[in-house]
């Protein structure tokens, strides 16, 4: 059981190391808007981080936390789909959590999306 446990937490620490860093992730985002016309920025919140799960029991993902940003933007649906084929064409890997796109007047629409990274520790470097 305990070399279980040190297989899947060298795993996850393999999969990280592929991931964005916490730091990066807001400005990676905004770096990208800054290339779309048609889209303004409404909000950018980098949210609390939350332990990568909430079993005490599973001590391989102690010391793991999920690092998620929420970003709210309006724009035509043109200009949103072609930021979100940018952000999905990127080389940096991340993990999409939510997703909501509601046509508020037409061709006005809202996008609000949150992404996520993992990182080792829980407070946020920031970037």
């Amino acid at each position: 059981l305990l070399m279980e446990s040190q297989h899947l937490s060298m795993q996850l620490s393999e999969i990280i190391e592929h991931l964005i860093t916490p730091s990066q992730m807001a400005s990676l985002l905004e770096s990208v808007l800054e290339q779309q016309s048609g889209i303004h920025l409404v909000s950018l919140q980098t949210l609390p981080a939350e332990p990568i799960t909430e079993d005490k029991e599973a001590s391989q993902y102690s010391g793991y936390y999920v690092h998620p940003v929420r970003m709210e933007l309006t724009g035509d649906y043109f200009s949103i789909a072609n930021y979100l084929t940018k952000l999905e064409g990127l080389p940096a890997s991340y993990y999409w959590r939510s997703f909501s796109y509601n046509v508020e007047e037409y061709p006005k629409a809202k996008l609000v999306l949150e992404v996520y990274t993992l990182g080792s520790r829980e407070e946020f470097i920031g970037g």
